[in-house]
């Protein structure tokens, strides 16, 4: 008689499969969660590019914008300095060089805006724009003072012939810069009509009207 009945299925079969399944499931499911979490990362990876992207392309229009502000200035600038050339051309040097000054003081503004924006390139390019018209200034000014010099020396060498040219030339301050002086009041007439006297003569005291003299009444005789 066989031990095994006939249609027993060995129990260590049965438990050999069961414990087969178990770890696919486990594995399967852990890898599933990794591509998860990679397929987030990545989304969220995308989006940070993508924000900082975005956030460059603001930057470079904002910075071109300010770019084309400060041309439209630099124009401006330059036409500034062309009248200060017409007005050299004419001969009022005092006010080609005034212009030239004003011209000067709006690009210093304009290159410590430009700084302040974080515009190297815009900022380097005005001042030293700026330093070209400072030196023509100061190279002018210096000629400008080394000519008065030089006019006043030819002018002193006249004094010989004409004196008050020397006197003109030592005269400080001008008289038109000088303080003015208090005019005195004469004295104006009296109303009276009656002559005043001149100062330090004598006084001469009134005379008193002559009186006519008293007639003696006629009496009627009797």
């Amino acid at each position: 008689m066989s031990e095994n009945p006939e249609g027993a299925t060995p129990q260590t079969s049965g438990e050999g499969t069961g414990g087969g399944e178990t770890p696919k499931k486990g594995r399967s499911c852990g890898l599933v969660t990794w591509i998860l979490i990679l397929i987030i990362g990545l989304i969220v990876a995308a989006l940070i590019v993508h924000n900082a992207h975005v956030q460059q392309q603001k930057a470079l229009q904002e910075k071109a914008m300010r770019h084309s502000v400060r041309q439209s200035q630099l124009s401006q600038v330059g036409e500034g300095i062309a009248k200060a050339a017409q007005l050299l051309k004419q001969g009022d040097l005092g006010g080609a060089l005034d212009a030239l000054e004003a011209q000067s003081n709006v690009l210093s503004a304009l290159g410590k805006e430009a700084a302040s924006s974080g515009d190297v390139e815009d900022a380097n390019d005005i001042m030293r724009r700026k330093t070209a018209v400072s030196a023509v200034l100061d190279a002018v000014r210096q000629k400008q003072q080394e000519l008065q010099a030089f006019a006043e020396q030819q002018m002193a060498s006249l004094a010989t012939d004409f004196p008050k040219v020397r006197q003109a030339l030592e005269a400080v301050p001008a008289a038109s810069e000088a303080p003015a002086q208090p005019e005195t009041q004469e004295a104006a007439p009296s109303q009276t009509g009656t002559a005043q006297p001149a100062p330090g003569a004598a006084a001469v005291p009134a005379q008193p009207a002559p009186t006519s003299p008293q007639q003696t009444p006629v009496v009627p005789g009797p």
